[in-house]
């Protein structure tokens, strides 16, 4: 986005996260309304004549009527007079749906993209799944990886990610914070999923400060499994940075015994986002 937000749009969910945006650009924010017809069929409706750049901001979550939404204001916008429309939206989802794993499914996460990129000039999120989901968006996606700097008080000696999925935020993890790294992965036996270190020496974690690092969470059984096999290797610290939770309290609570520090930035079932990440997400559309 070449020019400051001269409106700033967000459906009610998602009103406090705008309100702090907008707090940065002295702008006021508007809601958009949506209401359904009789039949169930949605209708989305902003407030009068658009001013030149806006920025909308919200979530695409599991329900695709979210995304429907986003993309039926963003072409309201542009019929009332705007030229420019980007979007701020720190959560997408079905961005692990970014290929075909059998014949006859629907790489879901692909078509979002798309869809977006067709209504928006540019597009901010925070920490997207992949390469290949992110190339969907055509170039107009700003990818914001999760900041190393709330975690260098912990010290780590070594990053790991948990599995394969979180190779790419744990290499720049590793990166930034100038200490090796490693992948776990998992693997299915019958009807269980075991988490696996590659070979190593079985005292290469004795005494280590170790930060395991994720981008999403669903059940959080992943990262208690590597924590547990951390422990038993003999880490004697394993924090741990989220970019999402599905639910930030009954992660805290299941892993609270193997894990000594979280860091969660986003909490999807409060809504809660960090301030921080909110200020670079915002940063990357300018």
């Amino acid at each position: 986005m070449q020019h400051s937000p001269q409106g700033i749009v967000s459906f009610r969910e998602d009103g406090a996260m705008a309100m702090s945006v907008a707090k940065r650009f002295h702008v006021e924010p508007t809601l958009a309304r949506e209401r359904r017809y009789p039949a169930g069929e949605l209708l989305i409706q902003h407030h009068g004549v658009s001013p030149r750049h806006v920025l909308v901001v919200g979530n695409v979550t599991g329900d695709l009527s979210s995304l429907i939404r986003l993309i039926a204001l963003a072409e309201g916008l542009r019929q009332t007079g705007a030229s420019s429309v980007v979007l701020l939206a720190p959560w997408i989802a079905y961005g692990r749906q970014d290929r075909i794993g059998e014949q006859g499914e629907s790489p879901i996460g692909l078509v979002v993209g798309r869809m977006l990129a067709q209504s928006y000039d540019h597009i901010a999120t925070l920490d997207a799944h992949s390469p290949a989901f992110v190339k969907s968006f055509r170039g107009k996606l700003k990818n914001v990886l999760s900041s190393s700097d709330p975690v260098r008080e912990w010290r780590v000696d070594i990053v790991v990610a948990p599995d394969v999925g979180a190779t790419l935020r744990a290499k720049q993890m590793a990166r930034a914070l100038g200490v090796p790294m490693t992948v776990m992965t998992k693997v299915r036996t019958g009807i269980r999923t075991v988490t696996r270190l590659p070979d190593a020496e079985d005292d290469s974690f004795v005494g280590k400060r170790v930060l395991l690092v994720d981008d999403l969470v669903d059940s959080g059984g992943t990262l208690l499994a590597a924590a547990r096999i951390l422990r038993e290797r003999g880490a004697s610290f394993v924090g741990a940075i989220v970019t999402h939770a599905i639910d930030a309290q009954a992660i805290r609570m299941k892993t609270r015994n193997e894990i000594s520090d979280m860091r969660i930035v986003m909490d999807h079932a409060s809504g809660a986002l960090e301030q921080e990440a909110l200020g670079r997400l915002t940063d990357a559309l300018l």
